[in-house]
């Protein structure tokens, strides 16, 4: 996140993996589905996210009767 320059987005993905990793050294069997389901939930979170605001922002838009951005 530091070379994108988003330095205040830096403990995030550092919190998620230490997560991934305490997690994957307590329960070693199928460590591999972790990351992957980890990945999927940061996908659909994303997609939520996304359509959330299209949401509001299209009704924000209607409200005040101007054309959406």
């Amino acid at each position: 996140m530091m070379y994108l320059g988003r330095d205040d987005d830096v403990v995030t993905p550092e919190i998620t993996a230490t997560v991934v990793m305490v997690v994957t050294a307590i329960s070693p069997e199928k460590a591999w589905h972790r990351p992957l389901l980890r990945l999927v939930d940061t996908l659909a979170g994303s997609g939520v996210g996304v359509v959330c605001r299209w949401t509001a922002s299209s009704l924000y838009y209607r409200s005040i009767r101007r054309p959406g951005r």
